[in-house]
Formats: C-alpha cells, structure tokens, sequence
C-alpha cells in the first residue's frame, strides 16, 4: 500500500508527487510509464521524491481496470473449495484451466 501523507488519511497519489516535484501531473506520470521521454534531470528529481514520500509507483491493478481488463476469471462449483484440492480430476482440470490462462 502507497504511504499515508503525515496528518491525512489517504494514499500518496501522483499528484502529490507532481507538486512536491514542481512538475505537471503529465511529466511525473511519463516518468512511470514513459521515462524515456522525459529529461534525466527531472526524471531523476521526481524519483527522489517519490522515494522520499513512500509512493512506489503507480497501482498495476489500476492501469488493467482502466483498460477494461482484469486478468482474472471465475470458476462457478456446486462443490465446496475442498473439493478442488482433494479430487485429483479437478485439481488436474484447475492446473489446466491455469495453464490456459498463462
């Protein structure tokens, strides 16, 4: 989890990052997603700042919900959880149901 700002109850967010930087909302998030287009200078101040501040990043979950893609998929049983641990067919066809998803 992104740290707290000391005194507030919500996650660093990129713009706290921007600010604190002394750059743009667009210039700190290239410097995650696209790095190579911004100046090493700057590139390298908003690092430090986000070092300093805790922010790790931007959340992964995020860019994939954003895109409309979650990477998960359900599987619907009448059977317990147990059920797929202990019967050796269905831990088979759940290892080939993952295998399919990699």
């Amino acid at each position: 989890m992104a740290s707290l700002i000391e005194g507030q109850a919500r996650p660093i967010r990129l713009a706290d990052i921007a600010k604190a930087a002394g750059v743009s909302h667009g210039t700190a998030s290239n410097v995650f997603s696209r790095p190579e287009i911004v100046r090493a200078e700057v590139r390298e101040r908003v690092k430090a700042v986000a070092e300093a501040m805790g922010y790790a990043g931007p959340d992964p979950k995020g860019r994939l919900l954003r895109a409309g893609k979650v990477n998960a998929i359900g599987v619907a049983s009448t059977e317990p959880l147990s059920y797929f641990f202990d019967d050796p067919f269905a831990r088979v066809m759940m290892a080939g149901i993952s295998e399919a998803c990699d």
